[in-house]
């Protein structure tokens, strides 16, 4: 058997008279994060990959008779407009990362990014974030695991709504609250606000 082995770097290497391969995993490492594996839902401190142009998009089309989750369907149409609309910036495949959160108190949404920089990445925007939704869908969670039940997350995350303003999104079970995934609050937020119970949510 021929393989044919392509590395992240771009390099190709192929290797004659193959018996058999194991497939182990990959450390990946960010500053101030370490993600020993992907995730298969978002999960703090671990990488959740994303592919936009691997989304079966017809999951999407029919209405939802739940009000949330048809808000949600409702962005994910939207971010999959945006895809089509800009695919040099959201077609290719990414990774999320809800980081730890490792100070007391508050900080600044301007802090926040800052954040999301040190760990070479940046804060997701509006449509980053619904198409993580979109993507956990496909995996196979239910809308209700991601529209109605209560968040699983440690903590709020903060990104770039539409507006161009910041909102929080999701719930933060330190916090003590019981929203669901897909929540966005009303609240805007710009760079000086300051936030409790929060990560930026990153862009890899």
């Amino acid at each position: 058997m021929k393989l044919e082995i392509v590395f992240k770097d771009g390099r190709k290497e192929t290797f004659d008279g193959v018996v058999s391969f194991n497939v182990t995993e990959e450390q990946i490492t960010k500053k101030e994060c370490h993600a020993s594996d992907l995730a298969q839902t978002p999960s703090e401190g671990k990488l959740f990959e994303v592919n936009p142009l691997g989304i079966d998009r017809s999951k999407f089309e029919k209405p939802m008779s739940n009000r949330q989750q048809e808000w949600t369907r409702q962005i994910i149409q939207e971010a999959f407009a945006e895809v089509d609309k800009h695919p040099e910036k959201y077609a290719s495949a990414f990774y999320t990362l809800m980081p730890e959160k490792k100070w007391n108190g508050y900080k600044t949404v301007a802090e926040l990014k800052a954040y999301a920089n040190d760990l070479d990445g940046q804060m997701a925007d509006w449509v980053e974030q619904a198409l993580e939704w979109a993507q956990r869908l496909f995996n196979g969670e239910s809308w209700e695991t991601i529209c109605n039940n209560a968040d699983t997350a440690n903590w709020y995350r903060v990104i770039l709504w539409k507006n161009g303003c910041y909102r929080l999104v999701g719930g933060s079970r330190r916090g003590s609250n019981s929203y669901p995934a897909s929540d966005v609050n009303f609240y805007d937020y710009y760079s000086y606000g300051r936030i409790y119970d929060t990560v930026p949510l990153v862009v890899l």
